[in-house]
């Protein structure tokens, strides 16, 4: 199955990317390093995210998180949209910026901004990326995503979440990392706290920042996260998958895969097929 891809616009030499798009299209399911943004200029779009479909209207966009899975239909011929994209380079920081928490899946799409700050701010950063490049067209389009993506996470903030989260976040961060680099060994909370010369209480504690529900529950919705990739760019069987994704009992994983996305790995495959026959 052919259905990932990183488009060239997110490669390392790239720190933001914009594309207009317009009528009926669609991508494959895909993610990416990356932030994306798809804002609905007219008409409307389907957009897969989180195991399920959202209509987005005129005015609506979403924001998906890196490497988060995600795909776009648009069966509507009027319709028009911006589609961006920006990688951790944008802010000229070592801080991470773009590790967002669990919590924002419920806040990625923001309603009716048609005429509002933000959709103006997107079409202004579309508009100077699409001109010919100088520094001064690449300056003011750098300062629009960074003002879009101030003003996504001051929304955020007004529902009460804490999107990067605080000093403790670098601490976190390394953790995350870990456990993202290291998914398919064997992990625990006591290996894991041990390599960062941690007690188990205080791992614990720094894991409460991701609101996620421990360190288990967050090892294993990454290594689902792996195994929805695994299923939808390789023929692999359910068990290989399983066991590349750290889960040495099929069964177990077949479990946990349920638990999360409300689909077995074959059923979830089934419905990737589906989507690539739209």
């Amino acid at each position: 199955m052919n259905g990932f891809f990183l488009p060239k616009d997110f490669n390392a030499e790239k720190d933001c990317c914009s594309v207009y798009q317009y009528g009926k299209n669609r991508t494959y399911p895909h993610w990416h390093s990356g932030v994306e943004i798809i804002y609905v200029i007219a008409g409307e779009a389907d957009v897969l995210f989180g195991e399920c479909w959202h209509t987005l209207k005129k005015g609506d966009l979403i924001i998906i998180p890196p490497k988060r899975f995600h795909c776009c239909k648009c069966s509507d011929s009027s319709a028009e949209k911006i589609v961006v994209g920006f990688s951790e380079k944008l802010f000229g920081t070592n801080e991470s910026v773009l590790s967002l928490s669990n919590e924002v899946d419920s806040f990625c799409i923001i309603n009716n901004l048609d005429g509002r700050e933000i959709g103006k701010l997107i079409e202004s950063f579309h508009g100077y990326f699409s001109k010919d490049s100088d520094s001064f067209s690449d300056m003011m389009a750098r300062s629009r995503m960074i003002e879009v993506y101030a003003r996504i996470i001051e929304y955020w903030k007004q529902k009460g979440i804490n999107p990067i989260g605080e000093p403790k976040s670098k601490l976190l961060a390394s953790v995350q990392k870990y456990v993202d680099e290291n998914y398919a060994n064997e992990l625990s909370a006591e290996g894991v706290a041990r390599h960062f010369n941690l007690s188990y209480s205080a791992l614990a504690q720094v894991m409460r920042e991701l609101r996620c529900g421990g360190f288990i529950k967050y090892l294993n919705k990454v290594r689902i996260e792996n195994a929805k990739k695994l299923l939808a760019t390789t023929d692999k069987n359910v068990t290989e998958i399983g066991l590349e994704c750290g889960f040495s009992v099929t069964s177990y994983f077949i479990k946990t895969f349920n638990g999360f996305t409300g689909m077995t790995p074959k059923q979830y495959r089934k419905f990737l097929v589906s989507i690539d026959k739209y």
